[in-house]
């Protein structure tokens, strides 16, 4: 592991004192020039960077379901059902890097905010090293574990092997996930939300084309459609560290992965909660799901349909998510409180007017699309379509409060703080857990429908709140980040 992040570490950033590693015919990238968003008017910062957020989230969902129908069709219904079984504890491993990243980049939009160019490329550097050593960590301690984890979840046994096979398979190449997630986040902190956006879209074209060859022409079976996956973020990983080196204020040298135990500490302090927020949320989905399960076939179906809409409800929040939390990075780095403030107020008005977009279209043309999700075309469509109307009006109604959750949670992760999110993110978890186990003793079917958006008014409650708080001793103390 100490020799395979050296390699990557000499191959991708290592140059002699005062000289480039850049290939004849690259354009050397001036990062100072990308949108950074300690200057201008909120309102167009925010909708440029968010906006291939959104791309990437649509593509996202095309590109999950163009991958099922590949498996489902080519190979079968087991290794589809394989495959599905194995998505929960791989999503359990995914939501962890994710929040790793997350922490990673409020760190690096800071110090891109401050403009502090020698620390900027410590931290990227170190996040990097992180990444390796970590992503190896996870990857030999999920193998481990991946057949007694999916036996416990009492996975079939006729599709158990096949389940394993894939998980695995995806794991070998977790660094490479890790990686991607890394840089992607790296290029976002940097005010560069458009290069991950065209380096997935490649991806994902080039994935699908792999899928189908592999399916067809190998006789590795759910494997192919793994190792397609794996194949397509190593190269997404060459990609951007292609790409990345011709930033001239990114220019690493040996000198920049030398450990720093202050910026080490001050990553995993932002990047260890989220990570563990992120994980405790995926497990309380895991139970809820247990709960639904008990109630048959066609509630499960449902519930799944409405859960399939989530992407489209959650595509303008999660964008306008994703900006806030750098425009706040990287203005509490440059020490622009005022633009803080004016950045979350900005951010809010562009929710609400995304919510009154949203929600009327939901209303009208929520059914429609959820038929789009079902094939039954017996007496039994219009139940499975009823129960999913049920969850998706009960989920529109609160969704204000889930768009002011990701708001000020962002902005406190931009300012710095990960704890308060960490617990509202456990808290969250819980309260849905609670409410699945005591609102259908009173409610029946209904308290299933509201157990899962529970947690959203009280936490973006709870997130205005210390988002005031902080805000206030933040600026009061005007006290910045070091390191030594």
């Amino acid at each position: 592991m100490y020799v395979y992040s050296h390699i990557l570490v000499f191959i991708c950033f290592n140059r002699p004192k005062g000289q480039g590693i850049y290939p004849k015919g690259i354009k050397e990238r001036d990062v100072m020039k990308q949108t950074l968003m300690t200057e201008g008017a909120p309102f167009g910062l925010l909708i440029r960077f968010s906006i291939p957020i959104m791309l990437t989230d649509i593509i996202q969902q095309i590109y999950t379901i163009a991958d099922s129908v590949i498996v489902g069709r080519l190979i079968g219904v087991n290794a589809f059902a394989a495959v599905s079984a194995a998505g929960s504890f791989y999503w359990l491993i995914l939501v962890i890097l994710f929040g790793f990243s997350h922490g990673f980049g409020v760190l690096i939009a800071q110090a891109f905010g401050s403009k502090n160019h020698t620390e900027l490329r410590r931290i990227c550097a170190l996040a990097l090293w992180l990444t390796v050593v970590g992503g190896v960590i996870l990857a030999i301690i999920c193998l481990i574990f991946v057949k007694p984890v999916l036996t416990l979840m009492q996975t079939p046994i006729d599709i158990l092997d096949d389940a394993v096979i894939y998980l695995s398979t995806l794991l070998c190449g977790l660094l490479w996930t890790f990686l991607n997630s890394v840089l992607f986040s790296i290029f976002r902190s940097l005010g560069d939300s458009k290069t991950p956006l065209y380096t997935f879209v490649v991806c994902s074209i080039l994935n699908i084309i792999l899928d189908i060859l592999l399916v067809i022409y190998t006789p590795m079976g759910v494997a192919a459609a793994a190792l397609a996956t794996v194949f397509t973020q190593m190269l997404s990983v060459v990609f951007c560290l292609w790409y990345l080196i011709k930033y001239t204020e990114i220019r690493f040298d040996r000198q920049d992965f030398r450990m720093r135990a202050s910026i080490v500490k001050e990553l995993l302090r932002l990047g260890a909660p989220l990570g563990l927020r992120d994980c405790i949320s995926a497990v309380g989905g895991i139970v809820i799901q247990y709960f639904i399960n008990g109630y048959g076939t066609l509630f499960i179906a449902g519930v799944a349909a409405a859960k399939k809409l989530y992407s489209i409800l959650f595509i303008i929040g999660g964008g306008v998510d994703g900006a806030i939390a750098v425009f706040t990075a990287q203005n509490y780095g440059a020490g622009r409180f005022d633009r803080i403030k004016k950045g979350v107020l900005t951010a809010r008005r562009i929710m609400i007017a995304g919510l009154l977009v949203i929600i009327p279209l939901m209303l009208m043309f929520g059914r429609k699309i959820l038929g789009l999700f079902i094939l039954d075309a017996d007496e039994r469509l219009n139940a499975v379509l009823d129960i999913a109307v049920n969850q998706l009006q009960v989920c529109l109604i609160l969704l204000p409060a889930l768009y002011m959750l990701f708001l000020y949670r962002s902005a406190l992760q931009g300012m710095g703080n990960s704890f308060t999110p960490m617990l509202s993110g456990i808290m969250e978890a819980g309260l849905r857990i609670l409410g699945v186990l005591i609102l259908p003793l009173f409610f029946g079917e209904w308290g299933v429908y509201i157990a899962e958006p529970l947690g959203w008014p009280a936490m973006a409650i709870q997130l205005y709140i210390s988002y005031i708080l902080v805000y206030k001793q933040k600026n009061k103390d005007s006290s910045r980040f070091t390191y030594n």
